[in-house]
């Protein structure tokens, strides 16, 4: 007889943190995933629920409260993940749930009625307490990156500038996408990659504006991502607002320089180990730019990612966080 508890882990996109969370929890409990698409999965996660021992839930939203309401009712519990965009409030690029009504009291009934709160970042934690009071449910699990599979496989890099992104309308301003494109007219000599899908028309106006030193890779499957920051020297992140920054990790264990806005988790993630940008403007972002490229390859940040903010390291917080409510 099999003795495992049942997980429900529910999720509205199926991103590369959930999968490795799925990972992590697969090793101890028998984990059942829920996707939720549309009203009618209203309705089938009730049932999910109730076959279930206790819900695992990315993101605040209408999935959560659903899933925290069931739970309540069958006497289980629930944790939902703070993962950036649901505790965030920045009304001046209209990002965060928090930012959107009637979505924003979905968010802030998920946050204070769930068994525990897990927020990806020192940062997403500050901003769920400014946004939704005093919580005393909320714990610190940092997110997670693969060494095995992000490695610095290059003897010498080359003066090639990344940075990776979705190509939406919401992007160019919130990751930085249009300043990246417009920086590179300061820098000639050098190429500039942009990695990421196009989600919408957005890539017609980066490209009216691109100089003929931008590059526009579109949709890379994860696990080439690496081959490209095993190439660049500089990978860049100038993000209004980031609840932590997984690709930069990622890009750092590959020991490409980060620049980064002093913005959001960022800081924490980045540490001693990167350039900062203080305003947003094309101008200084090449500076920074430039500032990297003219410095040695990056061994230091990959050590303070091994040390920090490994998979691993999610994983034995996960389970321990887990442990005590389940």
């Amino acid at each position: 007889m099999n003795s495992k508890k049942k997980c429900l882990v529910i999720y509205r996109t199926n991103m590369s943190f959930v999968k490795n969370d799925i990972k992590i929890l697969q090793q101890k409990y028998i984990v059942k995933k829920f996707q939720f698409r549309n009203i009618i999965d209203c309705f089938k996660l009730l049932r999910e629920v109730y076959i279930t021992d206790f819900s695992f839930v990315w993101f605040a939203n209408i999935w959560s409260v659903l899933a925290i309401i069931y739970s309540k009712f069958f006497k289980k519990k629930v944790v939902v993940v703070a993962g950036g965009y649901d505790a965030a409030f920045e009304p001046q690029i209209e990002y965060g749930l928090m930012c959107h009504f009637p979505l924003k009291y979905a968010a802030k009934f998920s946050f204070k009625h769930a068994d525990k709160i897990l927020a990806v970042s020192e940062y997403t934690k500050n901003e769920l307490i400014n946004n939704v009071g005093e919580l005393n449910n909320v714990e610190l699990v940092y997110n997670g990156v693969d060494h095995s599979e992000f490695k610095c496989l290059a003897d010498k890099k080359e003066n090639v500038v990344v940075t990776i992104g979705a190509v939406k309308k919401g992007n160019l301003q919130k990751k930085g996408l249009k300043l990246f494109v417009e920086s590179a007219k300061y820098l000639p000599q050098i190429n500039f990659l942009l990695i990421g899908p196009y989600i919408d028309d957005s890539i017609n106006e980066l490209k009216a504006i691109a100089s003929e030193n931008v590059f526009f890779i579109g949709y890379v499957p994860h696990e080439q991502i690496v081959e490209y920051l095993n190439v660049a020297k500089v990978y860049v992140q100038a993000s209004v607002h980031e609840s932590f920054g997984v690709a930069v990790a990622e890009a750092m264990l590959c020991k490409c320089i980060p620049v980064v806005a002093n913005k959001g988790a960022l800081p924490e993630v980045v540490g001693n180990n990167g350039v900062y940008l203080y305003s947003f403007m094309a101008k200084e972002l090449a500076d920074k730019i430039n500032q990297a490229l003219n410095g040695s390859t990056n061994s230091e940040g990959r050590k303070w990612i091994m040390n920090n903010y490994l998979l691993e390291y999610r994983s034995t917080k996960l389970k321990k966080s887990l442990e005590r409510i389940t």
